[in-house]
């Protein structure tokens, strides 16, 4: 995943931070380490665009991958930079989340914390001058809960369509994919699927698409070692099953190591993606 770092790097633009306000300027602002919890990690920093206006701006949160046990929003920094240029519109949440560790804040912790911010944020759109209309994109781990939470957690209806980074979407078969994806499922979920079956399926985002779910954008690498393309394909024929608006495609590459120009089709991507889809 070097390229990605890379990418990152390359994209990143530099902001002043600034305090949370009760009531914050139409300006541009950059709010850091807003807390949603009581944790450490419950934090998000939050990019506002100028000119805003809250009935018709909507927001963009981006979850970082990790294993639901490493990562840290920092590590999307410059992807922010990036999406900011290829939607100038939008405002942008990076968001953070408990990690599994040690035996401790195992699933569905880290579907709470991204639940939990969400409600956070929508309860404030009117201090940071933003509408209710809401996009999730995420990476690995990260696509994982943003599938998760779009299809599953999403009662108000807020959220108008879901971008999928190489997310794993059945857990009772990414289990099945090889020891280093076994070892992982018991290490966040501290339950084999036999002793535990309903967790598997209860935190699997395959399991809650009905034909009313939300547009979905997937990009997949055809030799992804970590997400295999077979997660990608079970997510794909489910939509289509229920006829529900997506488009899957397909990078050359693994887990993310792809090259440059690849990271700036999908976000040309995205921005066609998100203009068809999002009201």
């Amino acid at each position: 995943m070097r390229n990605i770092s890379v990418f990152f790097l390359a994209m990143t633009i530099c902001f002043s931070c600034t305090p949370v306000p009760e009531d914050v300027p139409v300006g541009p602002s950059t709010l850091k380490e807003v807390t949603y919890g009581n944790d450490s990690l419950q934090r998000m920093d939050i990019y506002l665009p100028k000119d805003r206006k809250e009935s018709k701006t909507k927001t963009l949160f981006t979850i970082h991958g990790g294993g639901w046990k490493e990562g840290d929003k920092k590590d999307f920094d410059g992807f922010v930079a990036g999406l900011q240029t290829y939607l100038p519109d939008y405002a942008i949440v990076n968001l953070n989340y408990r990690l599994a560790a040690n035996g401790t804040n195992l699933f569905p912790t880290q579907e709470q914390d991204v639940k939990a911010a969400i409600a956070f944020y929508l309860d404030r759109t009117s201090t940071y001058k933003v509408s209710k209309n809401i996009v999730l994109l995420g990476m690995s781990a990260g696509a994982h809960l943003a599938l998760l939470h779009g299809y599953k957690n999403d009662s108000g209806h807020h959220v108008r369509a879901i971008i999928n980074y190489f997310g794993p979407t059945d857990l009772t078969k990414f289990i099945e994919e090889g020891q280093l994806q076994e070892a992982l499922m018991l290490e966040v979920i501290g339950a084999t699927q036999t002793s535990a079956p309903e967790k598997y399926t209860q935190s699997s985002p395959v399991t809650f698409i009905t034909s009313t779910s939300l547009p979905t954008l997937t990009f997949q690498g055809e030799n992804d070692p970590l997400v295999p393309i077979a997660q990608a394909v079970i997510l794909d024929d489910k939509l289509k099953e229920n006829s529900v608006p997506h488009e899957f495609v397909r990078y050359q590459g693994g887990h993310g190591d792809w090259p440059l120009d690849t990271y700036a089709d999908s976000f040309d991507k995205i921005r066609s993606f998100v203009n068809q889809h999002v009201p």
